[in-house]
């Protein structure tokens, strides 16, 4: 019985994720990014005051057209301040909540990936074209955003997912990357990185990759942070406790939420 049981949920719930899976808009349905959000979101843009820039389908093939990207200036633009441009995690994920809380001391621009939210392009059928989508057409989009705002340099900021379209635009565009943040590093790819059965072997696998110099210094940091490490001698290996780690890290986060 228990075994039944078993069965029937697992079904119910692989159904449940195919249907979802094949929830795709059909072309009576479909809405481009601008249309979705000057309708269903009207308050909401109105509010971030956000502005849409052209950019190229594809760079490699100018023949494409062009699509249109959505950013906007988190708690308006200070032209006195520096910029910072901040690289969504997911991939796939909107910037329309509460990214940051506080003011910031400088200008924090927010630019909503291509395909996702307000930057949806304007037919199904390109939404639906996997060449559409790479990180590096993130980056370059970005860039294409700053040449449009005339900013000279500007800070790169990235989460999670976020860190490698990051990455990409500080080594494709140096002149116009003043410094690059990086939280949450993105190291593997693919289906080990998604759906890793065990994460703390690839944040091991990250760990053994540095160098001892890089290594040490790390080490120090948290020593002086507090972070609970431990490093296996007897291997030579470098080894973190992640779940300690983990578990302080969710503390302290629970306690200032």
């Amino acid at each position: 019985m228990k075994t039944l049981l078993f069965v029937l949920i697992m079904a119910a719930g692989l159904a449940a994720q195919a249907q979802v899976s094949l929830n795709i808009p059909s072309e009576s349905t479909y809405e481009s990014g601008k249309s979705l959000c000057q309708k269903t979101y009207a308050s909401l843009i109105a509010h971030e005051k956000g502005f849409y820039v052209r950019v190229p389908v594809d760079y490699s093939r100018p023949e494409r057209g062009m699509t249109e990207v959505y950013s906007y200036f988190h708690r308006g633009f200070d032209p006195s301040k520096e910029t910072m441009i901040y690289f969504t995690g997911g991939p796939g994920q909107t910037s329309h909540w509460g990214l940051f809380r506080n003011p910031m001391p400088y200008n924090v621009l927010i630019m909503e990936h291509r395909g996702i939210g307000c930057s949806r392009p304007d037919t199904r059928a390109m939404f639906l074209d996997p060449s559409y989508y790479s990180s590096e057409n993130v980056a370059r989009d970005a860039e294409v955003v700053r040449q449009h705002l005339m900013i000279n340099q500007w800070t790169v900021y990235g989460i999670s997912y976020g860190t490698v379209p990051a990455t990409m635009y500080a080594s494709l565009f140096p002149q116009s990357t003043r410094a690059a943040i990086l939280e949450g590093v993105v190291y593997d790819g693919g289906l080990q990185l998604w759906d890793a059965p065990h994460r703390r072997k690839l944040v091991q696998k990250m760990l053994n990759s540095l160098s001892p110099s890089l290594m040490a210094r790390l080490e120090s940091v948290s020593d002086s942070s507090r972070h609970p490490r431990h490093l296996d001698v007897t291997s030579g290996a470098h080894t973190v406790d992640v779940q300690r780690w983990r578990e302080k890290t969710e503390r302290a986060s629970g306690a200032i939420n």
